[in-house]
Formats: C-alpha cells, sequence, structure tokens
C-alpha cells in the first residue's frame, strides 16, 4: 500500500473512531455493499416479495427463499436444505458426495 493509500485508511480510521455507533455501523454496511457486485444481489423486488410465514420465522431453506432465489441449483437446494451439516461431514467421508458437490 503506497503512502496516499495509508494516509486516506488513517483519516477514515479517525473519522470513524469519531462517529456515534450507529453511523458507524450504517457506514460499514454501506462500504460491504459497495463492494459485493451487482450480479451477486438478489433484487429488490425479490427481497419485497420474500416474507417470512410463522413457521418459518427466519428460517430461509422453510421459507422457500433459497430455492426460489436462484442463487444454488435444484441439487444444491436438495443438499442443504435436506442435511444438516454433520450429515453432510458423514456423507463427505463416507466418499457419498464430493467435497466439490458439497
Amino acid at each position: 500500500m503506497d503512502s496516499t493509500s495509508n494516509d486516506k485508511m488513517n483519516t477514515i480510521d479517525r473519522t470513524a473512531e469519531q462517529l456515534p455507533w450507529k453511523a458507524r455501523a450504517a457506514a460499514k454496511r454501506d462500504e460491504c455493499l459497495s463492494a459485493t457486485p451487482d450480479e451477486w444481489r438478489l433484487s429488490e423486488a425479490f427481497l419485497a416479495s420474500v416474507s417470512a410465514t410463522s413457521t418459518s420465522g427466519t428460517n430461509l431453506v422453510e421459507a422457500g427463499v433459497i430455492a426460489k432465489s436462484g442463487v444454488l441449483s435444484t441439487k444444491e437446494v436438495q443438499l442443504t436444505g435436506s442435511n444438516t451439516a454433520a450429515q453432510l461431514v458423514e456423507a463427505l467421508q463416507s466418499g457419498e458426495l464430493l467435497a466439490e458437490t458439497v
């Protein structure tokens, strides 16, 4: 990193230290969003269509959000939606699944 970049980071750090935590959190959230390519994000229309049910709560798999998003293939949705992490590890250890698949 060159000295100009370091100076800029130091200025940002000093400015951040002076902001209340809510403003710092908002700034960090904005920074993360701006670093995420648009094609990696779910559309606003899709997000608006998502609603939690009384049974799913915040479980995105149960709510069907993962399957509807198009981010994962049908096989990936089946693997992640019907297996626990322990089951996936067991299937990997037995050779039933490959790490590449999971």
